[in-house]
């Protein structure tokens, strides 16, 4: 598997963005746009390791997720910056995601089906029931303008997993069992009224294999400070999920056909 790509900041682009992991608007060498999370934010690198990697795992079975990166900002960039004088950022390899220009929050009531992929809500509730998303709310659900119509997409992934942002072998090890508030998608999903096919989404999450989930795990950038202890949890608590989703997929599909 191919590693996340790395693209360079070239600039900043002011903007009233919201987050405790104070994150900027920045512009790249190929002429797009990343929202990006920095080493030495206050969540620490381990929100961004949540985001790189469980982004990457979204991308990788398809479900409506942001195009993620790696964002080089050199240490003479960081003077250019207006916003990265005022802490003590480290410069270096960061998380990026494309920045969907244009996008809204998700309106359940209005927007359920005018969206384009809304086949992909299943693919999503589960990815999100996997990596225990702890901060999924509709805030994070975006409807992007597009020629065929709005999509869905997804954003915001520092608070996967137990214990997040600062997740620990520990937490991970506690929350084997726990299940994240999905409350949003299914708003989204009861406001469609329509019927939603688990099987080809969990059949997709459930292709992942151990060495796909090791690629995602490795594609880590050495600076970030991931022990390699830590990174063997991370894949362990993948793994043991991962046979837990038919379950977690059958009550979900309960829920949604009331």
């Amino acid at each position: 598997m191919d590693g996340p790509r790395v693209v360079e900041a070239v600039g900043y682009q002011p903007a009233a963005l919201r987050g405790r992991s104070l994150p900027l608007l920045l512009s790249l060498a190929d002429g797009r746009l990343a929202l990006t999370k920095l080493m030495g934010n206050p969540q620490t690198t381990r929100a961004l390791i949540a985001d790189l990697v469980m982004t990457r795992l979204g991308r990788l079975v398809g479900a409506p997720v942001p195009e993620p990166l790696l964002v080089h900002v050199p240490s003479a960039r960081l003077c250019d910056i207006p916003p990265l004088r005022i802490r003590p950022w480290i410069s270096g390899l960061q998380y990026g995601a494309v920045f969907a220009g244009g996008a809204v929050p998700v309106e359940p009531l209005s927007d359920s089906e005018k969206l384009i992929n809304l086949q992909t809500l299943p693919l999503a509730a589960m990815l999100e029931t996997w990596i225990d998303n702890t901060d999924l709310k509709a805030s994070h659900l975006l409807a992007v303008p597009g020629p065929a119509g709005p999509s869905l997409l997804v954003v915001d992934h520092g608070h996967a997993l137990p214990g997040a942002p600062r997740w620990t072998p520990a937490t991970l090890a506690a929350g084997l069992a726990s299940a994240p508030d999905l409350s949003a998608l299914t708003a989204l999903a009861r406001a469609a009224r329509r019927h939603f096919d688990f099987r080809a989404a969990l059949d997709a999450l459930l292709a992942v294999t151990e060495d796909q989930l090791a690629d995602l795990v490795a594609g880590v950038p050495r600076a970030w400070g991931l022990p390699a202890s830590h990174a063997e949890s991370l894949l362990g608590f993948l793994l043991r999920r991962q046979v837990a989703l038919p379950a977690w997929g059958r009550q979900l599909a309960a829920q949604w056909s009331v």
